[in-house]
């Protein structure tokens, strides 16, 4: 009784002050008047939704949270376990006001109940239906450190959860976190592995681990082809059934599980070992169940094949493919990034001029904010875009030294370069420390 008087007295006296009756206020609330006599003059009193105190929260011209602190008070009772349908709300109202604190209190008294464990789990998988949404960050972290069974699915879903809320763009923070996650994407349901190693490549990919990638893709290519063959095989049975429930349509893993594979040995500079894999998701409108996302995803995967074969070429030393090449960025203008990286690189391989190419997309690579040109453009991700503008300003700088040569946008290289690699991914100094002297020698000289 006494912690229902705390919730209750305060809120009985501002309406009294604010010179409402319990019709009035009944009126300009919203609550039923039998629903709010019963709630702030029963004996005993009703008890509260956190719904109904926002009502009269509202009304009564209070800053939203009035009254939490007491009102987690009369949720949890002395003796036997809260009432989870009392407890789900608040919580969900303390994280959508970002109430911390709060939320760690409730956390801890909900601990005490071993039980609670799943309740706690499910809502915060609710709330990641948007993997954006990361205010169930604080319920995943509460799950991981007082789950018990370390093989078990829940903590490894938790984990993963948290690996993805945490990935920002210090690309070297990223590889971190990718490692720590890893030993739990086993015990991932199929779903969650095929996304998961989506973002463990695309880690792996920036930071140029190019075995790893293959791995992934090895990995990914045996699990894709065992849940479409399953799904093939439902549909056959039962052309209604529901297929399975993915981040991406199932083609996507697919076709990326080659492409995974081809990427990793062009970087590996095998060549011919790469082009085996572009037939892999060059034309998958073969693939059973394509919905409209599906064919969409086929008609993406169609042009990495068309724009991985010109790379290969390209690295292999035909030059006579450039000036189509560039005129591909017509079509897609999405690719400037890739193509301006693969053409440097060609071209330092192969001793090729294309300084008149370079000249057209001076904007492109000398943006005036590299962090806002590259979210202007969201095709790729955050963390690949800037992979691909250190590794740009890295092969920039190769082609002026290997020319021996200054030119005015050297030094905008040389700074480039240096507080890219130092904000983003310092695990890449060594490799360009020694171009970075080179580059000073020709500044000097200048």
């Amino acid at each position: 009784m006494e912690t229902a008087l705390t919730l209750i007295t305060p809120i009985n006296q501002e309406i009294t002050r604010q010179g409402y009756t319990l019709n009035t206020f009944s009126q300009a609330s919203g609550i039923n008047r039998g629903v709010l006599s019963a709630t702030l003059n029963g004996h005993p009193s009703r008890k509260m939704s956190i719904n109904q105190l926002d009502q009269m929260t509202r009304t009564l011209g209070k800053p939203e949270g009035w009254l939490y602190d007491s009102f987690i008070q009369n949720c949890f009772p002395k003796h036997g376990n809260p009432n989870w349908r009392r407890v789900k709300p608040l919580l969900v109202r303390c994280l959508e006001l970002n109430h911390i604190k709060q939320v760690q209190h409730i956390l801890s008294i909900l601990t005490a109940d071993s039980s609670s464990l799943s309740s706690i789990f499910k809502l915060a998988e609710d709330l990641s239906e948007n993997i954006a949404n990361s205010r169930s960050a604080l319920l995943y972290a509460h799950i991981i450190e007082h789950e018990k069974d370390y093989q078990s699915e829940r903590l490894a879903i938790s984990h993963y959860r948290m690996y993805r809320f945490a990935i920002g763009d210090n690309l070297e923070q990223n590889l971190k976190l990718a490692f720590c996650f890893e030993p739990f994407l086993q015990h991932l349901p199929p779903p969650l592995v095929m996304e998961a190693l989506m973002h463990l490549a695309s880690n792996a990919y920036v930071m140029q681990d190019w075995t790893r990638i293959q791995n992934y893709g090895t990995t990914l290519h045996q699990l894709v082809t065992a849940i479409y063959a399953e799904e093939c095989r439902k549909r056959t049975i039962n052309p209604a059934c529901t297929p399975i429930k993915t981040e991406r349509p199932l083609v996507a893993y697919y076709g990326q599980s080659y492409l995974m594979r081809c990427i990793s040995l062009e970087h590996q500079k095998q060549y011919e070992e790469a082009e085996k894999y572009l037939e892999g998701f060059t034309d998958l409108s073969w693939f059973e169940g394509l919905d409209e996302q599906g064919w969409k995803e086929v008609s993406k995967l169609k042009k990495y094949a068309m724009f991985n074969r010109y790379n290969l070429n390209l690295l292999k030393g035909n030059e006579k493919l450039l000036p189509e090449y560039f005129q591909l960025l017509e079509q897609y203008p999405d690719e400037v990034l890739p193509t301006i990286l693969i053409a440097l690189k060609a071209s330092n391989i192969h001793d090729w001029n294309i300084d008149h190419l370079l000249q057209q997309y001076t904007a492109v690579i000398y943006p005036p904010d590299m962090i806002d040109n590259i979210l202007s453009n969201q095709y790729y991700s955050l963390q690949s875009s800037i992979s691909r503008y250190i590794n740009i300003y890295y092969e920039l700088a190769l082609y002026h030294c290997n020319r021996n040569r200054y030119s005015d946008e050297l030094a905008n290289i040389l700074s480039a370069l240096e507080v890219t690699i130092e904000k983003h991914n310092q695990s890449r100094i060594m490799d360009c420390l020694k171009l970075l002297r080179k580059l000073r020698e020709l500044t000097h000289q200048a």
